[in-house]
């Protein structure tokens, strides 16, 4: 049976494979909307890769717990900082996704009305 986060994931690739399979068809409008869309194709896939591994982790680090072992947590809790390496690598494809920070820490910010 597949937990609620794998269907999302799944759920996700899906969205964005039609997506994209709708955008094949058709010239991007500049190079950098191709770019974009390898990008998003990219990090889509990488999801699925992430929870692939956050699964698989999370899983080591129960049976270790049940297991109530030292050696197995020890053992659980080096997996687990190999998979948080793997997670960095499996989204970096979505980096280029994120929006800009501003230049100015209180942009976007709104001013309670002032009291008369």
């Amino acid at each position: 049976m597949m937990s609620g986060r794998s269907v999302k994931a799944t759920a996700f690739a899906v969205i964005i494979s039609a997506t994209g399979a709708a955008w094949a068809g058709q010239q991007p409008a500049s190079p950098m909307a191709g770019v974009a869309q390898a990008a998003l194709l990219q990090c889509a896939q990488a999801h699925a890769m992430a929870e692939r591994t956050l699964d698989t982790a999370s899983r080591r680090l129960e049976a270790a717990r049940l297991a109530n072992s030292p050696t197995a947590m020890r053992t659980a809790l080096d997996d687990l900082q190999g998979a948080l390496r793997q997670l960095r690598a499996d989204i970096a494809p979505c980096a280029a996704l994120r929006a800009p920070e501003p230049a100015d820490p209180h942009a976007g910010h709104v001013m309670p009305p002032a009291r008369q």
